[in-house]
This record gives structure tokens, sequence and C-alpha cells, in this order.
């Protein structure tokens, strides 16, 4: 009796597990290919505040904020590719503190260049070397 009962258990919760649909949890990394010297964008993001290595294995930057996800890659353009980039990427990171944040930012050299009025936040632009696009949200 109890392996009937076990075993209708074990079809019911296989049924409820398929009932649940697949979604998207957090965003686990961005890959930009850079149109120049991967150093320059590795070190504009190591200020920007991801914590950047070199895997001399694979020969590309990587990175994450500060320990959490997601990743960041920087790799060189593939041949194929256009030789001109051109803001291929927007990014928005939300923050705890944004003025703070916005200030160390000015700090390591890097300054918006664009602030929205607060309707919806407070939200900061600033372009990579490339033209990327990162923005600072904030309450």
């Amino acid at each position: 009796m109890l392996k009937i009962i076990f075993a209708s258990l074990l079809f019911c919760a296989s049924g409820l597990a398929d009932s649940v649909p697949p979604t998207i949890q957090s965003v686990g990394a961005f890959t930009i290919y850079t149109s120049q010297d991967m150093k320059v964008l590795a070190e504009w993001y190591e200020k920007f505040g991801f914590d950047i290595q070199f895997d001399d294995k694979v020969g590309v930057y990587f990175g994450t904020l500060k320990g959490s996800t997601p990743y960041i890659g920087i790799h060189p353009k593939p041949p194929h590719a256009r030789k001109k980039s051109s803001k291929s990427i927007s990014l928005v990171f939300h923050v705890n503190d944004y003025n703070g944040y916005v200030s160390k930012l000015e700090n390591q050299g890097l300054k918006p260049y664009k602030i929205d009025p607060p309707a919806f936040g407070h939200f900061a632009h600033y372009r990579d070397p490339d033209g990327n696009e990162m923005t600072i949200w904030g309450d």
C-alpha cells in the first residue's frame, strides 16, 4: 500500500514540475567584441566597478561586478565583423546608492554624458571607449 501511495505522490509531483513555465531569472553574462585594444575596454570596465581578470589560456578579459553576476567578457572583434563599432550594447545597472556610485565613477575619471531628470528614479548614462552605453540607475 505504501508503495502505491509513494508512486502516486511521485507521479503528481512530476506533473507539477512540468506545469511551471521556464523563465529567465537574471542576466548571466554579456560579451563585448571590442574594435580596439581589449586592455583599453578592460581598464574602463574596471573603473566602472567590474573585477576584471585576463585569462591567458583563451586570451580574453572577463569579470564580474565585484564577485556577483552578471559576467562580462571582452573579446577581440571577429575578423568578419564590421570594422567600426557603434553603440551595440546598452545595459542598465541598479545601484543602492546612486549619488555615491556616480561620485565614485567621477573620482575614477568617468563622467556621465547625460543625466535624466528623476521622473522614474535617477539615471546617469556613460559610454565606454567603443561607444556602448552603460547606465547607472538608483532611487
